[in-house]
């Protein structure tokens, strides 16, 4: 039969040749009832080489798979293939009720109907049921409130450098995107480099790309954030210098870092790092937080896209549909153009190219400033929340970068 179970999974493995192809599957290797292991050897092969392997390669290793498939529309063989899933997992669930059927079918009848009909509802990922008659978003209410009394922040989520954010208890979560945007100079790397610090003194895995630094300066950077927040005086130029430093103190500091935390990422092979080199990252190494620098900066995945306009405006949409399919937090930055010239006003979202997609896309959205009169201080603004009230417009930071001391204040007091 051409719509045999061997044949559309066979359709899919040979027919999947493109990061756009894999954006349009929600299943993974487990789903497949035959060919699962050709499956998941073609998601390797990207993660590790960039591209999708060759037909020949596929029948080659793979030689149970069926090579009429090679042609075959992928839309035609995904909407196939979910049909078939769905008949695998109904089967048993008809099975279940054979018996209560037999001794009471006015009762097991409509609750067979009941099973199956969520089946459907629960397989199908384009609509979720509000009133399933199920306390189920009580369920998520209880597990959040208790994830904040069980946490020592009480926070829900994982903390951010903004403790005005903190306080009211909701950090950033898994299928969020914060973006922050700002001129050159500001200080965009400094705040993404103490997100990740944050994050690597709770031991949560941090995947850092860095589009414009080289990971040698991200790791002096990080290890001076660090070592403040560890109680150590180390100096940023002091370091980078050669200089002056306490080296018994530094190799106290070193020994004491959680070696698995941070991966940082400046190149993928010899070519640049793009949206779908990003993803095969995440695939493969399963951070809980992407923390990206100058995202403006990630490379074209295809010519197709290579039109400056649709590169932008597809960009924020598709890291936020990673975040979101693969269940991890992502913080940004991009840059403020030209218009922004005022160092000492927090840029507009009409003054970062299509911003309109940077808002769309970002749960919340912060810009950033100097300070007219202090040149260790900073501005940022909440420009746009999705979720939440904002407890604050802006929130004001001592920005002492070459000791690592970057912390919002309130007033006098630290807040975080």
């Amino acid at each position: 039969m051409a719509e045999s179970f061997s044949f559309i999974e066979s359709a899919i493995v040979f027919n999947t040749k493109n990061f756009l192809d894999l954006q349009k599957q929600s299943f993974d290797d487990k789903d497949f009832s035959i060919h699962g292991d050709a499956y998941q050897f073609i998601l390797d092969y990207f993660d590790e080489c960039g591209k999708f392997p060759q037909n020949s390669l596929l029948k080659e290793k793979f030689i149970d798979l069926d090579v009429s498939a090679i042609g075959v529309d992928l839309i035609y063989a995904i909407k196939i293939f979910y049909k078939q899933v769905l008949f695998r997992l109904a089967v048993p669930t008809i099975k279940k009720y054979n018996k209560p059927i037999v001794d009471s079918p006015e009762e097991a009848i409509p609750n067979l109907i009941s099973d199956l009909e969520e089946l459907v509802v629960r397989f199908n990922d384009d609509i979720v049921l509000y009133d399933d008659g199920s306390d189920r978003r009580l369920q998520k209410f209880l597990e959040r409130k208790s994830q904040r009394s069980l946490d020592k922040l009480g926070i829900i989520g994982y903390p951010t450098p903004f403790a005005s954010l903190n306080n009211i208890g909701v950090g950033i979560q898994p299928g969020e995107l914060y973006s922050l945007y700002a001129r050159p100079t500001i200080g965009k790397t400094w705040m993404c480099v103490t997100m990740a610090a944050i994050a690597a003194r709770l031991h949560k895995k941090v995947l850092f790309i860095t589009c414009e630094m080289p990971s040698n300066k991200i790791e002096a950077r990080l290890d001076i954030v660090l070592a403040n927040k560890m109680g150590y005086e180390f100096s940023h130029s002091e370091l980078v210098s050669g200089g002056n430093l306490d080296q018994e103190a530094y190799s106290d500091f070193l020994k004491k870092l959680d070696k698995n935390s941070v991966l940082i990422c400046d190149h993928i092979g010899h070519k640049e790092i793009t949206v779908s080199g990003v993803l095969s990252l995440v695939r493969k190494y399963k951070p809980s937080i992407l923390i990206i620098d100058n995202i403006h900066l990630l490379g074209v995945d295809s010519v197709k896209e290579s039109a400056a306009w649709e590169r932008n405006f597809n960009l924020f949409r598709r890291i936020k549909t990673l975040c979101v399919s693969q269940r991890i937090a992502a913080f940004v930055t991009t840059q403020a153009g030209r218009g922004a010239y005022d160092l000492f006003k927090p840029p507009k979202a009409t003054e970062v190219y299509l911003g309109d997609a940077l808002l769309q896309n970002s749960d919340i959205v912060f810009s950033m400033c100097m300070d007219e009169h202090d040149e260790y201080v900073r501005e940022v603004h909440i420009q746009k929340t999705r979720d939440l009230i904002a407890p604050v417009d802006y929130m004001i930071f001592d920005w002492h970068v070459d000791t690592g001391l970057i912390k919002e204040r309130e007033g006098k007091k630290y807040v975080q």
